[in-house]
């Protein structure tokens, strides 16, 4: 921390550098701002800036050997100049002066665009088919989505506060089924159509029915379902079924049940229920108890 600038050492007193008293966001930008400064002025850094400015990413062993020559009064082996080039990839791609990614050992020049967003967290990409089902209901995605294009705009780190980790996970997750995002290590491309479905809030509707129509069969399939019982409501368990049947699933008729919910939810907001479908089920009136209190 010293060596970094976050504190001095002062008569065995250790004295903080940096205003780090703000919110959880501000103290990430505060840190990430003073990164950038300090790093910038270490000779080993502006040497690997320099050459991703010409071959715009390096592997781990390039950026090891580039290390390796701009130190040669230091005798290491190959394993440990491979740790010491991952450790430098991981703290410029934290100060935003470069991004790595770890999965491939790549260490890349920072060009985040004006329709790219910076995020940290880990992805596992899912293969589209007809058996993939949305993993979460809309509103979640809306206000992922509108959260994303607000760090577009504002070209800030993303606020997730209030979000627990599984709705933004699978919230990210249908948004790239969607084609609505892209999502890369270390930054999310948001496509137009995201900026569309945010910025004009009467068209969420038909902008959303559209893209999940195109991308995701099992919504075209769920509609054709509900077409064919557009007079007979079915319960979930009995939608269930008939999804799992269409689509030839291996699914326990619980899970079933639960994507069933999740597709009827999608088609409410896409406004793409018809006949019965169009109100959701009211539940019935408890019977009237008599008041014990009845004279008061």
């Amino acid at each position: 921390m010293r060596l970094l600038g976050f504190i001095k050492v002062d008569n065995k007193k250790i004295i903080l550098l940096i205003d780090l008293s703000q919110g959880e966001q501000a103290f990430e930008e505060t840190i990430r701002t003073h990164l950038q400064e300090r790093l910038k002025r270490n000779r080993l850094i502006w040497s690997i800036l320099k050459e991703l400015a010409d071959k715009r990413e390096l592997k781990l062993n390039e950026t090891a050997k580039l290390l390796e020559s701009a130190c040669p009064y230091i005798l290491a082996s190959e394993k440990t100049w491979l740790a010491y080039a991952r450790s430098f990839a991981k703290w410029m791609d934290i100060a935003d002066l470069a991004i790595y990614n770890n999965k491939d050992g790549l260490l890349s020049r920072y060009t985040l665009g004006e329709t790219e967003v910076r995020d940290f967290r880990r992805f596992t990409a899912r293969q589209h088919s007809e058996t993939t089902i949305p993993p979460i209901q809309y509103k979640s995605i809306e206000e992922v989505a509108i959260r994303l294009i607000h760090a577009m705009k504002q070209r800030e780190r993303i606020d997730w506060s209030g979000l627990s980790k599984s709705a933004i996970t699978k919230s990210l997750i249908a948004l790239e089924e969607l084609n609505f995002i892209q999502r890369k290590p270390g930054y999310i491309t948001l496509l137009k159509v995201i900026s569309d479905f945010v910025n004009t809030p009467e068209e969420r509707p038909s902008i959303f029915a559209q893209a999940a129509l195109e991308n995701i069969e099992s919504f075209k399939i769920f509609l054709e379902i509900l077409e064919k019982y557009r007079n007979e409501r079915l319960n979930l368990h009995d939608l269930g079924i008939q999804l799992k049947k269409r689509l030839k699933a291996d699914w326990k008729n619980s899970t079933a049940s639960i994507n069933a919910k999740i597709l009827l939810n999608w088609a409410r907001y896409a406004n793409r229920t018809p006949g019965v479908w169009k109100q959701k089920r009211k539940r019935g009136k408890t019977t009237n108890q008599p008041s014990l209190f009845s004279n008061l």
